[in-house]
């Protein structure tokens, strides 16, 4: 939902919170906007949950202890 909202450039996000995910989604966001605007949040959101994706995989309670 973040990506399709930071794509409407006539949408300005005065503050944002959270809890939990959302926190973190946040938290992302709102580093990314300062360092690029809407664009650079939506790079820092989809590289911050590509990160996670790609740790999760890793981990024994992750989805790929059950590939076979």
């Amino acid at each position: 939902m973040l990506d399709r909202l930071l794509e409407e450039t006539w949408l300005r996000i005065d503050g944002i919170s959270g809890t939990s995910a959302g926190a973190m989604n946040a938290v992302v966001l709102a580093d990314g906007s300062m360092q690029g605007g809407g664009n650079g949040a939506r790079a820092a959101l989809e590289a911050f949950w590509r990160k996670v994706s790609d740790a999760a995989l890793l981990s024994p309670f992750g989805v790929g202890r059950w590939i076979f």
